[in-house]
């Protein structure tokens, strides 16, 4: 028995992609893949708006970078909202969640902030500690969910192994995040472009790791036409 189902991919029709700009010239094909990668990111941006449909939105915007962009399969508008339809109902616990935990951590970091002494410091100290947690699980949780069919248990059990098993990936994922989002505080003009950027960036390792998670089949079999065992 496999320790992780097969990519869950079987409800989406394999469709050939659309250009915006008609040549093959480097030019026309960069064109093309910032027209992608910035309609992506614009998409999660307003599906975001409302805070608790992030984590579909991320996972939506995850799944449709990885096909559409990285492998050429399938149309951006498409595959977004059907991903984000499709994954809304079990996505929306994790969102609530993770909101929740993540304006209670600010909450409590605030406090131990202002707090003087040792007790202060080890409290701040392993209150981040905890932010790591929540934010690594949440940072693999949404683009392993856009790849397989788990339950609740065993996503969150996932995740948390992959945030430890590639603890220099998702170092480099959380400077990634901080970057981005210090950018966007300071030049808010950057919100146009860094979201879909970042997702963009986000597929190189994480797609080599959900390579890692997907079981072998044989290269003559229907399965490995897939766009994901491309």
């Amino acid at each position: 028995e496999q320790a992780f189902p097969f990519p869950a991919d079987g409800m989406y029709q394999r469709t050939k992609g659309v250009s915006m700009f008609q040549n093959d010239s480097l030019f026309g094909r960069f064109m093309n893949l910032m027209f992608d990668v910035i309609c992506i990111g614009l998409m999660w941006v307003i599906s975001s708006i409302p805070l608790v449909t992030m984590g579909t939105a991320t996972t939506a915007a995850y799944y449709t970078m990885a096909k559409c962009v990285r492998y050429k399969s399938g149309y951006v508008t498409k595959e977004f909202f059907s991903a984000f339809r499709k994954n809304f109902r079990q996505t929306i616990g994790f969102n609530v969640l993770f909101l929740f935990l993540f304006l209670m951590l600010a909450v409590e970091l605030k406090f131990a902030w202002d707090q003087e002494g040792r007790l202060g410091s080890s409290l701040f100290i392993g209150l981040v500690f905890v932010l790591f947690l929540v934010l690594g699980i949440c940072m693999y949780l949404y683009p392993v969910l856009s790849r397989f069919y788990m339950n609740n248990l065993t996503l969150i059990k996932s995740s948390f192994l992959m945030m430890f098993k590639y603890l220099p990936v998702t170092l480099l994922l959380m400077l990634g995040l901080a970057v981005a989002v210090l950018g966007i505080y300071f030049m808010n003009w950057a919100v146009f472009f860094l979201p879909g950027l970042c997702i963009y960036g986000l597929t190189f390792p994480m797609e080599w790791m959900l390579r890692k998670m997907m079981p072998e089949v044989p290269k003559d079999s229907e399965e490995a036409q897939k766009w994901y065992y491309r």
